[in-house]
């Protein structure tokens, strides 16, 4: 007898679907060659501008080029909100391979100062598109909860890889080469991530108007992720947590720095090895967040990894080993990852689809802001107070603020209802609901229940009032229609929607086969905001419900639903 499935071999098994789903795989390699390009290019551009102008030209070059693109962030992606989803994340791509291969050009050729950092912004911008893409399509790519999870961990990997890969091939290709060649080389791989991206087939979400009321302004559309932000405190606070987390490790690009100066007595190379040790931990913690995969409750995750941000940063005040500086710099990269990942598959569970990928880029945006604020205020803060007080100030900050708001945060979890993920699975099965992604099928289950008939018990009959719609579990249904026509329905098809959608009277008799019938039941009101809330489903589902009144097909006919909408 097979025994109870427990969470690890759950683990092992959501990750083996991972690898094995064609789209998630090609989605998570292409934001893997994005990470590394990312990264690289960034040194790349800091390099081009120390060669020139030294620390001075390089720190204005970094404000330049971060505090345009935070303000470009939630615009671009509102823009590319407007493609289909499964084809943002390529577009982006594309985007970025041109704006490389310009840097690219303008390097090369000594085209000028002037024309390399406008190239290089562009790059800068176009770099905002993909975060928030991915955050937009992997929740409707994914089939469960859990393999979005695993998803988002995939991806927090591949981040965390691209941190190491990206500095360390783009030094490589300068010692060798220029800096301009990092860009060529960059230019390639993101065309190569555009190739992969776009052969991912669709998105569900793809399968359904993302059209918001057209009642509602052109601004207001555009400014969709603000308003999940204005209406939901758990959003606010999740955005804080993880902007807060970015302002440190804004502030850690500076502490390299001054810390392996005036804590270590040392000097570039300890700063290295203090940066490098912060990637380490965000590595590890990258790592570590695989074990998430399947945990429902993600608040506790989310507060260890503020704690686990701050805390070693403010610690570090009072170290002058290197050793002991190192592993409290592991932690907090280790922290930083936690957070990132759990708190964005937290916030994606949190918003409506048709503006995920909007507030996903004022987040964007949110972040490049406070890696600038980070980096400055750190040095604002030594230069008041001292290094000391400046790193205890910075470490404790985050902590302290997510303690004031950990109310809020912890009523993320507490508003959520533990659903069976095969049960996601199962009903994402049907096609009227695959097209709504994961977290929103587990919200709609919220609201079934299950009713057991024995053999032959009749459900209810033609001319009753309809109210509520089914879906077979298990058993069999015979449905007799009004022309005396009889039916047979198994698990995954479903009945009753003719009478929701036209308000009226039941169009055929439902009885329990001899095997009995296990049916989940939704009400009226709950099945109508699901399936109608978007017009082009609203339409198709009508379209269909009518084409059934007016033929002899069967009042169940799963064919009828599956024109033009797929199952995942």
């Amino acid at each position: 007898m097979k025994g109870p499935t427990t969470g690890a071999q759950r683990r092992r098994t959501v990750l083996r679907e991972l690898v094995r789903h064609r789209d998630l795989r090609r989605i998570e390699l292409g934001f893997a060659a994005f990470a590394v390009c990312e990264h690289g290019t960034w040194l790349a551009v800091i390099v081009f501008a120390y060669q020139r102008g030294g620390s001075s030209e390089a720190g204005v070059a970094a404000f330049a080029l971060l505090a345009p693109s935070a303000l470009a962030a939630p615009l671009t992606v509102a823009v590319l909100d407007r493609v289909p989803r499964h084809r943002s994340l390529g577009i982006g791509f594309v985007a970025q391979a041109a704006t490389m291969a310009l840097v690219a050009v303008s390097m090369l050729a000594d085209a000028g100062a002037a024309l390399v950092y406008l190239a290089a912004l562009g790059s800068a911008v176009t770099m905002t598109m993909s975060r928030p893409a991915l955050a937009g399509v992997l929740p409707s790519v994914a089939r469960t909860p859990a393999q979005l999870t695993a998803a988002n961990a995939a991806a927090g990997f591949a981040e965390s890889v691209g941190r190491f890969a990206g500095p360390a091939g783009a030094g490589l290709i300068i010692a060798t080469s220029s800096a301009g060649a990092v860009f060529a080389v960059g230019t390639v791989l993101m065309a190569v991530a555009a190739l992969a991206s776009f052969r991912v087939e669709h998105a569900t979400s793809d399968l359904i108007d993302r059209e918001e009321d057209p009642e509602r302004s052109g601004a207001d559309r555009f400014l969709g992720g603000i308003r999940v932000l204005r209406d939901r405190p758990e959003a606010r606070v999740l955005v804080v947590m993880l902007a807060g987390t970015a302002v440190v490790v804004g502030a850690l690009d500076v502490a390299f720095v001054a810390v392996a100066d005036e804590l270590l007595d040392g000097g570039g190379a300890t700063a290295g090895l203090l940066g490098a040790a912060a990637g380490g931990g965000r590595l590890a913690g990258a790592s570590l967040a695989f074990s998430l995969v399947g945990r429902r409750r993600l608040t506790v995750p989310v507060v260890v990894g503020v704690v686990a941000v701050g805390v070693p940063v403010a610690a570090m005040a009072a170290s002058h080993s290197q050793v002991l500086t190192v592993a409290l710099l592991a932690l907090s990269g280790a922290g930083a990852a936690i957070v990132g990942i759990a708190g964005r598959t937290m916030l994606q569970s949190l918003a409506a689809d048709d503006v995920l990928a909007r507030l996903f880029g004022v987040l964007e945006g949110l972040n490049m802001a406070a890696l600038a604020v980070g980096a400055l205020g750190l040095s604002a803060l030594i230069a008041a107070f001292g290094l000391t007080s400046a790193l205890v100030l910075t470490g404790l900050a985050l902590p302290l603020l997510m303690a004031l708001r950990s109310p809020v945060l912890l009523g993320i979890d507490r508003g959520r209802v533990m659903v069976d993920p095969d049960l996601v699975a199962f009903v994402r099965g049907v096609p009227m609901f695959a097209p709504l992604p994961a977290f929103q099928v587990e919200q709609l289950l919220m609201n079934f229940h299950r009713l057991e008939l024995e053999p032959g018990q009749q459900l209810f009959t033609l001319g009753d009032r309809g109210d509520t719609f089914y879906l077979v579990a298990a058993g069999t249904a015979e449905v007799t229609r009004s022309d005396g026509g009889l039916v047979t329905l198994g698990p995954g098809d479903h009945f009753g929607e003719i009478a929701l959608l036209r308000d009226g009277r039941r169009t055929a008799s439902v009885a329990a086969g001899t095997e009995g019938l296990g049916v989940y039941v939704l009400d009226r009101d709950t099945f109508l905001e699901a399936v109608t809330g978007y017009p082009r489903i609203r339409a198709r589902v009508s379209a269909v419900a009518q084409r059934r009144l007016d033929s002899d097909r069967p009042p169940a006919d799963p064919d009828g639903w599956a024109e033009g909408v797929q199952p995942s």
